[in-house]
């Protein structure tokens, strides 16, 4: 344990970095200035927590004048989400009432953003709260065309920006999700669709909040290993709430806030491309049985889809989310599964982020990006909806047919007396 001076704080803000020696001095002094003027009265930490950085990162954290006390602390394991849980279990130890995380590498950030975080649960009015922000177009992918629709199919939420980055939540939250079963991605990139998810699914109350423009280090690089780290921690922990009691209440009165920014900054062309070629190969390499029993391709559909080279459309991206959903709620779910379905449907993902792109391109007005965005959302909903009807009308058809079933052999039963 790190030299801290109390053994109670009201707010903790954790900051998890790998290699953030060049931004993370911005991102203090906007946190602590923040917390001195819009909570003067809470006792507060911020927490760098960091997976031994190559780089000079803790030494710039340390030597960042605030009036906040800080500290930081190492964590053994690479990845985003093992810095997270470190962090719970830091909060937990010193009975933070409040807890919110920050990247690192934003440099939009304002001083009001830990105010917005923060308040709401401050206030009592939430246990878990997330952002919208004002972004690039080419940017959020996994959000825009993975966890929003499913989120939304599922619980019936909208939910913007699942996998944000920048949280809060209460030690009511902490307290239990630090007790949920945790998946080999949910220490990686995985970790803030795993938050979400357990927000969801545990009946918390969420908020979302308007942070205002996001602008950080790109992130197209690193589209394989989020994507798959994210999908594979969604669907697993997705699993664990198919039969879901109770409705978790979201406020999101900030959803009219402009989500698109009018900064536009496109992948490069060579590393377009190299995703499509490397989709490609991958979606050579899917056998057609899993293509068929996770994403409901037929044979002739998958010939034609690997044949053609073509990107995905909207609407075969929606069917091929509708099969993945209803593999995930009629059937018993492990983690080797998950990933087996993630290999199976990441070509497809990256094809239909490559077809937005080329839609994107046909779109002058960026308000109508988000309705592109969302009527993807609201088809499969529409899809699922359906589907679970259908389900729970079997069922009843199924009740019934037993209840006549056991009256008739009571019935015989007597009549043989």
């Amino acid at each position: 344990m790190p030299q801290i001076t109390s053994k109670r704080y009201d707010i903790i803000v954790g900051i998890p970095t790998y290699n953030e020696a060049d931004s993370i001095s911005n991102t203090v002094s906007k946190i602590d200035r923040g917390l001195v003027k819009y909570f003067p009265r809470h006792k507060a930490l911020i927490v760098n927590v960091d997976s031994k950085s190559h780089d000079e990162t803790r030494y710039v954290f340390s030597n960042t004048r605030t009036k906040t006390e800080k500290v930081t602390i190492s964590v053994n394991r690479r990845g985003k989400g093992a810095n997270i849980f470190a962090l719970l279990e830091l909060s937990k130890k010193l009975n933070a009432r409040y807890v919110a995380t920050i990247d690192a590498d934003i440099t939009t950030i304002t001083e009001k953003w830990s105010k917005e975080l923060l308040d709401p649960l401050v206030k009592g009015k939430a246990d878990f709260v997330s952002p919208i922000y004002t972004r690039n177009r080419y940017e959020g992918n996994t959000t825009n065309h993975f966890c929003l629709p499913i989120l939304y199919a599922w619980f019936g939420l909208k939910v913007n920006q699942p996998i944000g980055g920048d949280f809060a939540f209460n030690h009511n939250f902490i307290n239990y999700v630090l007790k949920q079963k945790k998946n080999r991605d949910s220490f990686l990139y995985g970790i803030d669709i795993f938050l979400t998810l357990h927000a969801l699914g545990g009946n918390f109350r969420l908020k979302e909040q308007y942070l205002g423009r996001k602008v950080h280090k790109p992130s197209f690089n690193k589209i394989v290993l989020m994507f798959q780290q994210v999908a594979s921690t969604m669907l697993f922990v997705l699993s664990k709430y198919k039969n879901k009691d109770g409705t978790s209440k979201l406020d999101n009165t900030a959803k009219h806030q402009v989500r698109i920014d009018s900064f536009i900054r496109k992948p490069e062309l060579t590393k377009i491309r190299s995703l499509k070629q490397y989709s490609i190969q991958k979606l050579q390499k899917v056998s057609k049985k899993k293509l068929a029993d996770y994403l409901g391709l037929d044979v002739s559909e998958t010939i034609r889809i690997k044949n053609s080279k073509l990107l995905i459309s909207e609407n075969e991206w929606v069917k091929i989310l509708f099969h993945v959903l209803k593999y995930i709620h009629n059937n018993k779910i492990k983690e080797k599964t998950v990933v087996d379905i993630v290999f199976t449907i990441s070509p497809f993902f990256f094809l239909r982020t490559l077809k937005y792109f080329e839609e994107l391109n046909e779109i002058t007005n960026k308000n109508h990006i988000d309705k592109l965005i969302f009527r993807q959302a609201e088809k499969l909903q529409s899809l699922f909806t359906a589907h679970l009807s259908i389900v729970d009308l079997n069922k009843k058809k199924n009740y019934f047919r037993n209840i006549v079933c056991f009256k008739q052999a009571n019935s015989k039963e007597i009549k043989d007396q």
